[in-house]
């Protein structure tokens, strides 16, 4: 269980993570900020790059979940060797 929950937290987690952001930031757009959407994506505000811009700056940002599926694919590799 703990080798399962170890292996498929970081992938899980990251999708999570950039999901509820790109939502979250999303919906205040959605409710009347017209800075805000303005900016576009929620995923380019300079906020979000400095924090999460690691999980998803060298891909598309309509590929933001893409790192995710990368690290599942990791992850069967290594399964596989094993």
């Amino acid at each position: 269980v703990v080798l399962v929950v170890l292996s498929l937290g970081p992938p899980l987690a990251s999708f999570l993570l950039l999901y509820v952001v790109r939502h979250k930031a999303g919906k205040a757009g959605k409710e009347g900020d017209e800075q805000q959407q303005q900016q576009g994506d929620p995923l380019d505000r300079p906020e979000v790059l400095q924090v999460y811009g690691f999980l998803y700056s060298d891909l598309k940002r309509s590929r933001w979940w893409y790192q995710s599926v990368m690290l599942l694919q990791r992850l069967g590799l290594v399964t596989a060797q094993v």
